[in-house]
């Protein structure tokens, strides 16, 4: 949008003169009466009551001795009161009018006990108290808000508030900011001016006009914890102590100074925010899309457009342009066309901001899912986060779209995106290795062996793990591994007979089918059959002290784990003063010494270098050595 033709500078005038000069320009001010609405009916002033307001805020402002006092009674239940005050200030020795006891608006509850009435003004400790005690309905909905015990800063910092003029209305930024009351050192006020202006409320809020039936003064209180006022105002259209929406028609600009003193000469509206009662620095509030700044001067300043830097300064003509959408989000994750592989998606933008960064300077954003057949769709709330999380509930194509909000226009809708959810798919059954199917097993120990057959998506991990299970034939024994790493697992069987075992290959997340079954049987080694005996015979009588005891090898059942034998011979004589033994040995004869004459037995195990045989024997010889004979020559007669 083009700026608009910049209005002809102004020497720097008193403000009186200021608005003078500009509205003889621009306006040819008329007096035009606007209809009343109907007042909501307030309780009676009692006098008493306005004896002991005025004396609580004489006490409390001592300063407001002479100040005119308008007690102003908006609502009772029983004994209590709630209502405003207007502190009306009288001119000073100097000509000024004195404001030092601002705030000059005051409400305030008073309950009647013991023939009297207890005052609680607004900015005191008994004030807040005193919240605490008066009946519910003494206040509306609305006045709660906007109390100290439920006001609460913005979180975003935001007054959130608009221009106190229609939406597409233009008007003059008449007074840059300057002082509300003479004597203060803040600059809080903004005067705007036009032609036959109708100020309405910058925001929504509970309405005061506490200076009587001809005040030109009104005050907002806005929940959050601050007010906004519009002073010399004509025709005033709000009752004490109503609620106001936004942009609620509140009376002309006007040149009325009954309620807070001083004067004007040409009409408009003078607008500041207090906090607390206090007026606070206007100098960087935003206000409708503009920034206020102030310049080293009173009643110069400026105002910025927020959305394309475009300013204008006293005396300058500002356009209530109304709310301006924000920026469609920027669309972060996931990108375009993404495979996602998990039911539970988190869609993610980032904020593009808003052209006039109001009535918020931060966005919510509303995020829509749809699955690409129509047959599912889902939306979050408006969230003020730039995320949020989706479960689908299919396998499928989805598109999304996400909108940013400033709290009370939406953007255009940022996308639509697609993405692709193709569920993780399980790997497939390993290859059993070993042992083979139907094998014949004979140790205890045994170790199954697998391969990896790979995954169809190699997600969510790019390795396998596994799982092994044995179950024996007859179902009386079962183990499991847990889910390991390798492609092997080695188990102790209990006993003999046969086993069955299959294997799951994970992919950490699924299982596949299982691989399998195989079966093997167990049979544990049999011994080798006992020897046969060959020599010496049984009973045979042996003549030398060396002997060899000799074998033949009878065979093994299952000729395992070793296609041959080995032997250990034992020999023991009869009266067990001696024995002997081999070690095991592949020979089938084994030749042992005698120690001395006399009976022995011996037997002979045969091995197959696992387990021995039973004993062959025994057999028994007797060692009886060679008797020597002496020659005597024989002698003839």
């Amino acid at each position: 949008m083009q700026p608009s033709k910049t209005e002809p500078a102004l020497t720097r005038l008193p403000f009186g003169m200021v608005v003078f000069v500009v509205m003889s320009i621009i306006v040819a001010l008329v007096s035009i009466s606007f209809p009343i609405k109907p007042v909501i009916a307030s309780p009676p002033l009692d006098p008493a009551l306005e004896q002991a307001v005025s004396a609580a805020i004489r006490t409390q402002q001592p300063n407001a001795a002479t100040d005119h006092i308008i007690v102003s009674p908006i609502s009772r239940v029983k004994a209590w009161v709630f209502g405003s005050a207007a502190v009306i200030p009288q001119s000073s020795s100097d000509g000024v009018t004195d404001e030092e006891t601002a705030p000059q608006i005051l409400l305030f509850f008073a309950e009647q006990r013991d023939g009297g009435w207890q005052v609680a003004l607004e900015h005191t400790p008994a004030f807040t108290q005193a919240l605490t005690q008066i009946p519910q309905h003494l206040l509306t909905p609305e006045q709660w808000s906007t109390m100290p015990t439920t006001a609460q800063l913005s979180g975003d910092g935001s007054m959130q508030l608009n221009l106190p003029w229609a939406v597409r209305e233009t008007w003059y930024l008449t007074g840059g900011p300057h002082k509300t009351f003479p004597r203060e050192t803040t600059r809080s006020g903004l005067d705007f001016a036009v032609n036959g202006g109708r100020v309405r409320a910058a925001r929504e809020g509970v309405a005061y006009t506490p200076c009587g039936q001809n005040s030109d003064l009104v005050r907002i209180d806005h929940p959050g914890g601050f007010s906004t006022n519009y002073y010399h105002l004509a025709g005033i259209a709000v009752t004490n102590g109503s609620r106001v929406e936004r942009y609620t028609y509140l009376g002309m600009i006007g040149t009325g100074t009954s309620c807070l003193g001083g004067s004007q000469s040409g009409a408009h509206v003078h607008f500041w925010i207090s906090r607390g009662g206090t007026p606070i620095s206007i100098d960087g509030i935003d206000i409708g899309g503009w920034t206020v700044s102030a310049l080293p001067n009173e009643y110069e300043g400026c105002m910025t457009r927020i959305r394309d830097g475009y300013r204008q300064c006293a005396v300058g003509r500002i356009t209530n342009e109304g709310n301006f959408p924000p920026n469609p989000p920027y669309l972060i994750s996931p990108d375009n066309g993404a495979i996602i592989k998990m039911a539970t998606v988190t869609l993610q933008v980032a904020d593009a901001g808003d052209p006039d960064n109001w009535p918020r300077p931060i966005r919510n954003y509303l995020f829509r899912i749809t699955k690409s057949d129509n047959s599912w769709s889902a939306s979050s709330d408006w969230t003020d986060s730039t995320s949020w999380t989706v479960t689908l509930p299919s396998e499928g194509s989805y598109s999304w779209i996400v909108y940013a909000g400033d709290w009370e226009l939406p953007s255009a809708a940022a996308g639509p995106r697609t993405l692709t959810y193709i569920p993780n798919r399980p790997p497939n059954p390993p290859h059993l290795i070993s042992p083979d199917n139907n094998a014949i097993i004979k140790t205890a120990t045994v170790t199954l062996q697998v391969a990896d057959a790979g995954d169809p998506d190699n997600w969510p991990n790019p390795t396998r793990n596994f799982r092994f299970t044995i179950t024996k034939a007859d179902n009386s024994w079962s183990a499991s591994s847990d889910w390991i790493d390798s492609t092997s697992w080695t188990v102790t069987l209990p006993s003999e007979g046969t086993y069955s075992w299959i294997v799951y290959a994970g992919d950490w997340e699924l299982p596949s089918a299982a691989a399998g079954p195989r079966t093997f049987t167990y049979i544990p080694n049999r011994p080798p059959n006992p020897p046969h005996l060959i020599s010496p015979d049984n009973n045979a009588i042996i003549k030398t002290a060396t002997v060899t005891l000799q074998v033949a090898d009878a065979g093994d059942p299952d000729n395992w784990p070793n296609p041959t034998r080995n032997f250990r011979f034992t020999i023991t004589k009869a009266d067990n003063s001696w024995s002997a033994s081999s070690d095991w040995i592949d020979s089938t004869s084994w030749t042992v010494t005698l120690p001395s004459e006399g009976s022995y037995s011996w037997i002979v195990y045969a091995g197959d270098w696992e387990l021995p045989s039973a004993a062959a024997g025994p057999r028994t010889f007797t060692y009886i050595p060679n008797r020597f004979t002496t020659f005597i020559p024989l002698t003839i007669r």
